[in-house]
């Protein structure tokens, strides 16, 4: 078995500084992780820390990306609202390209509306390893860059109320990513779905380096077989930010997002424009 020390760390946010690493060198790999956004383009007005929000996120983002233009940014899933509500998902997705993601995982929230209209509007990489379309039979789908293989699950279970025309879940996927661990490439695993799954064996962590939770609004770091599980919260209310050493040696750190962040521009003023075409003042 590889041997991995896990270091983990909460923070709130009080300056950008606090966004650095605690120890850093020139070969590690950085991942920022959002989960469950929620089509929280703002933060929800209530004062309550976190506050949350799309505006916020990508203050943070662009920040640390100054810093480490190499960083890998993803989010694992239910990012759009979970009820149909066309114009505000439309705005989501529109901010969520201002980001520059990485990838996005699609979860269940993707399919309420219909997963053709994320396709329409978001111009970034969908992931998608267990779900097989008629016009994509592809097996799995990864990202790999480097010694970083990431690969997404989801859970059947997610979609017990939604039709997924085309497509089809495959249940195969997590036996094939057991039997394709290596020593020489650290498996990152978006596992959409529930926390107690991961406890009840109904989802086996054995050859992932980590697991990146989402769908479950669990916040926080457990470890399952020596593995660690992340998850990141809802409504946009923080970031985890990963360091990854060339050892495979790994910081887990939550950003919590507060008013102390600066809003983005550009995705304020995406927000004005949905309340002005709701009729919103």
């Amino acid at each position: 078995m590889k041997n991995y020390c896990y270091r983990y760390i909460f923070i709130t946010l009080l300056g950008m500084f606090s966004l650095a690493p605690a120890t850093e060198t020139p070969s590690d790999r950085y991942v920022i992780y959002t989960a469950n956004i929620n089509a929280t383009l703002q933060n929800c007005g209530c004062g309550k820390i976190p506050l949350g929000g799309i505006d916020r996120i990508k203050t943070l983002v662009d920040s640390f990306r100054a810093v480490h233009p190499g960083v890998i940014l993803l989010d694992g899933g239910d990012f759009l609202n979970s009820y149909p509500f066309p114009e505000l998902n439309k705005a989501t997705l529109n901010a969520l390209d201002r980001l520059m993601y990485t990838f996005l995982v699609p979860g269940e929230h993707e399919f309420v509306a219909g997963f053709e209209m994320v396709k329409q509007h978001f111009e970034g990489n969908l992931l998608l390893s267990n779900i097989r379309w008629n016009e994509n039979p592809g097996t799995i789908s990864e990202y790999l860059t480097g010694n970083l293989r990431f690969r997404a699950v989801i859970d059947v279970g997610c979609f017990e109320r939604i039709d997924l025309p085309g497509g089809r879940i495959n249940p195969d996927l997590i036996n094939i990513i057991s039997d394709q661990r290596s020593d020489s490439v650290y498996d990152i695993v978006v596992y959409h779905g529930s926390l107690n799954h991961i406890f009840e064996g109904s989802f086996d962590v054995q050859g992932a380096g980590m697991i990146l939770l989402a769908h479950d609004q669990y916040s926080g770091v457990q470890y399952v077989s020596g593995v660690p599980v992340v998850g990141a919260g809802k409504d946009g209310e923080q970031i985890v930010i990963i360091t990854i050493s060339e050892r495979f040696e790994t910081e887990i750190r939550h950003i919590k997002i507060t008013e102390r962040i600066k809003p983005d521009p550009a995705v304020v003023r995406i927000s004005r424009q949905l309340d002005q075409e709701m009729g919103r003042n």
